[in-house]
């Protein structure tokens, strides 16, 4: 990526450095080839139909005009390569924002799923243990049922860092509070 952008700059840059070259050849040699008409005209002495006055002037104004007509054209390319690049430089640092905040929640669901995945499998081992260990004994409903609902919200919290760590392109979709958004794990 960062390759391709150099690339593209330097690409920019020299078609700008061409195009400027030759607006200020053009803006130099109207002046330099108005100078030799006239000093063609003074010492070869042609006629001309409206006189040496005359014909002076208006090579000097076609060639103006030529040179304005160039100069201009010469720098909207200019201008408008600038907007391009200016327009793909936007592009590229949108692209490389989102490259970002992919990794950066990547590299958070990885770190969250790992400090919740290591005490969630001490505690289901525990709940297994402790299960087997009370198999025997005969126990009020009430104890097995907060003993089924510590392992079923240890199954949940599981299943909920697995849809975590399954997440691919992280999209928020609904909003918490204020600003704050949510991802669906779904």
């Amino acid at each position: 990526m960062k390759e391709r952008g150099a690339m593209q700059v330097n690409q920019v840059k020299a078609q700008a450095k061409k195009d400027f070259n030759n607006a200020i050849c053009l803006m130099a040699i109207i002046p330099f080839l108005t100078f030799l008409y006239i000093l063609g005209g003074i010492y070869a002495s042609f006629p001309s139909a409206g006189g040496k006055a005359a014909s002076i002037i208006s090579i000097c104004a076609v060639l103006i005009l030529l040179g304005i007509i160039s100069g201009k054209k010469i720098i909207w390319n200019l201008i408008s390569n600038l907007i391009d690049f200016s327009e793909q430089l936007v592009s590229m640092q949108k692209e490389l924002g989102e490259k970002n905040r992919i990794v950066a929640v990547s590299e958070t669901v990885l770190s969250l799923s790992h400090e919740i995945n290591n005490p969630l499998f001490v505690m289901q081992g525990n709940l297994a243990l402790l299960e087997n260990d009370l198999a025997g004994l005969n126990m009020p409903d009430s104890f097995k049922d907060r003993l089924n609902q510590v392992k079923s919200h240890c199954e949940r919290i599981s299943s909920a860092v697995n849809k975590i760590s399954g997440l691919n392109m992280p999209v928020a979709s609904s909003i918490v509070h204020g600003d704050t958004k949510m991802l669906n794990l779904e």
